[in-house]
């Protein structure tokens, strides 16, 4: 079998990183901080050597060292946090080529080398391709991800380098949609048809932003979507609202990881929010839906009270961090065809394969 290309998908998550590939997946706080040289001891690159499965990783964009990022677990602790969460974030700036390269690098480090060019599909959060400017990001961010990548890791700066024939950029929500639809081989469930094409919503609990849509037919329903900057960045907020202005974001989401911030009581606000945001975009309509899928990290902050809510149709995958991107890889497989040349039995999804769909799903 030739292999033609990898499909790898990027859940571009403001607060985490994943990758989805044929070799398995990833998971990267997006945490990014600016390298400086002149901060760190010899006591701090003893203590890296001996903890180097846990630091952040040293990403630099240029071979000499310059344009050099802290990214990933700790990456607050090592050089100055860079705390920009919107959309910007996303678009060709340095802090996105830094977070897009340490997960690639994480991913080579797990699964090895890729064999071909990659093909790539982009989950962004919905507020970033839609809009005035939503076509203008859109392109931009396809535009940045496609083409040849060298960066270089470490202190010793070891060369890497990817090339991404193509890429596409889509709302995250469509991942969440086909991680549920599409078997591995990005293949139709059939006992799951019936549902998908009738109406099915999605929730994104993220760490910026939730967002909310409907999907009739695989197709997003427009007025039955939104978003508000109310994801788990807010719950630790509300954690440590009299301390909140001497932390940063990727602090709080540090301690939010590791156990070591109590929000028992900050979740009845924050639930409050969910359900205000609930009833502004669905209104009295998800009492309808047969299936509402669940993604993103927040489920684990928030799973006993949308079982309340929804009761029997709450969904959450096995997998709830990764489930984006596992659905975006899936999309990709129909859009972008089989990865080896021998693989002439991939049977297209009908909704996808449509005029509409694999635009749609890619748009």
């Amino acid at each position: 079998m030739s292999l033609q290309y990898e499909g790898m998908s990027y859940d571009m998550g403001l607060g985490a990183a994943k990758l989805s590939g044929r070799k398995g997946d990833i998971h990267l706080p997006a945490h990014v901080a600016l390298y400086d040289g002149n901060k760190v001891t010899a006591d701090d690159v003893r203590l890296e050597a001996e903890a180097s499965h846990s630091r952040p990783l040293l990403i630099a964009l240029k071979p000499d060292g310059q344009s050099a990022f802290w990214v990933g677990k700790g990456a607050m602790d090592w050089g100055d946090g860079q705390d920009a969460r919107d959309v910007e974030r996303l678009t060709d700036v340095p802090e996105a080529r830094a977070a897009f390269y340490a997960a690639l690098t994480r991913y080579i480090h797990r699964h090895g080398p890729f064999e071909a060019p990659l093909k790539l599909v982009a989950g962004v959060p919905f507020d970033a391709v839609s809009g005035d400017q939503g076509e203008a990001n859109k392109r931009a961010i396809e535009g940045w991800l496609t083409g040849e990548h060298r960066w270089y890791v470490g202190r010793q700066r070891k060369p890497y380098a990817v090339t991404v024939a193509q890429a596409r950029a889509t709302r995250q929500g469509k991942g969440a949609l086909y991680s549920y639809a599409l078997d591995s081989d990005g293949r139709l469930i059939a006992a799951r048809v019936p549902e998908a094409k009738g109406e099915i919503g999605v929730i994104s609990i993220g760490f910026r932003t939730v967002e909310l849509e409907i999907f009739r037919n695989y197709a997003p329903v427009p007025n039955r979507a939104g978003n508000a900057a109310i994801g788990v960045h807010r719950l630790a907020e509300l954690a440590k609202r009299q301390e909140r202005r001497h932390y940063k974001l990727g602090e709080l989401d540090e301690m939010l990881r590791a156990g070591t911030l109590d929000v028992t009581e900050a979740k009845a606000a924050w639930h409050n929010d969910l359900r205000s945001l609930i009833e502004n975009v669905w209104d009295d309509v998800w009492p309808r839906l047969p299936k509402i899928i669940v993604v993103g990290g927040g489920v684990y902050q928030t799973q006993e009270w949308l079982m309340r809510t929804f009761g029997h149709r709450c969904y959450v995958p096995s997998e709830p961090v990764l489930a984006i991107a596992q659905g975006l890889r899936r999309i990709g497989l129909q859009v972008y065809g089989p990865e080896t040349a021998s693989d002439t039995d991939q049977t297209h999804a009908p909704a996808i394969a449509s005029a509409a769909a694999p635009n749609e799903a890619a748009a």
